[in-house]
């Protein structure tokens, strides 16, 4: 699926090192379901691995909660299916320094936990 399609706004702020300006490593997830990210990795549940394709595709942007419904979750109780995964995935990937932000009523986005940094 083309990144065009998925793409809604973003900051590139999200994907540049804070201070030193140097870049994050964008992670990645593979057909198995396992993302990877500076050496570590998770082991993802179709579900979740569905979720953070897309999200990976455009990382560091929102992607619209209507996108990721028509790709990741069935028709029936689309958008509460959505917000579980989307917390299942968050509390996954943390470890890697990554989060996912639900941003209200406009979509979700992965980028790196500024936490972290």
């Amino acid at each position: 699926m083309p990144s065009e399609e998925l793409r809604t706004d973003g900051d590139d702020d999200l994907t540049e090192g804070r201070g030193a300006g140097e870049e994050y490593e964008r992670p990645t997830v593979d057909e198995f379901g396992i993302l990877r990210r500076a050496g570590s990795l998770v082991i993802l549940p179709p579900s979740e691995q569905a979720l953070a394709q897309i999200l990976i595709t455009d990382f560091g942007t929102v992607v619209s909660d209507e996108i990721l419904e028509q790709h990741v979750v069935s028709k029936s109780n689309s958008r509460g299916r959505l917000r579980r995964n989307a917390s299942r995935l968050r509390k996954r990937v943390a470890p890697l320094g990554l989060t996912v932000t639900c941003i209200r009523n406009v979509g979700y986005m992965m980028h790196h936990d500024q936490r972290e940094a």
